[in-house]
This record gives C-alpha cells, structure tokens and sequence, in this order.
C-alpha cells in the first residue's frame, strides 16, 4: 500500500506499507500476528480490541479477523485520499484546453 505523504516545503514523498499477516486458531483461542504494519493499525487495533465483542465468541475462527479486516479498509481509505488530493492539485494545474475542431 502506498500513502503519499505531503511535507511542510510542499514535496511529496511516499510511505509504503507491505503488511503480513499469519493467522491461528485453536478451539476456544485465537492469534493474529501482523507483521510490517503501520502505527495507524497498531493504535486501532489496541483502542477497539479491549471492548471487542466477538459475535460468535471463541468458537470463530475468523472473530480475529473482523477488526483486522476494519483497520485495513481504514488505512486503504487514507491512502487513496492521499493520492486523490495530490492529483487534484495536478488537475488544477495542468489543465490541457483542446482546441475547437472545423
């Protein structure tokens, strides 16, 4: 995932996020282990696990995922705005006029 990151000096430089994730389920237990993933991910998933009320409880399997899956579409969302607001910029910019045909 690439997140375009605008500075103070107006340049823009890229964040790039490859993210892995392993997960494992055990009767009544289950793990996720997220590797390369962003603070924003981190934060999200430590303020709404505590509280997290898993729908079908322990005997899910995929309960873990719900959350994970929520945080990811959160930093995907950020990202795509990101590149969306540096291309308007653009658009503004470079406008190309298109002469009238005869």
């Amino acid at each position: 995932m690439k997140v375009i990151k605008r500075k103070v000096d107006v340049s823009i430089a890229y964040e790039w996020h490859e993210m892995t994730f392993f997960s494992q389920w055990e009767r009544g237990k289950s793990m996720v282990l997220c590797i390369g993933t962003p603070a924003l991910i981190q934060q999200s998933l430590q303020a709404v696990l505590p509280g997290h009320q898993f729908a079908c409880g322990s005997n899910d399997s995929y309960a873990m995922l719900v959350p994970l899956v929520d945080a990811i579409i959160s930093l995907y969302d950020h990202a795509i705005w990101s590149v969306r607001d540096t291309i308007r910029i653009y658009e503004k910019v470079c406008v190309v006029k298109i002469p009238d045909s005869q």
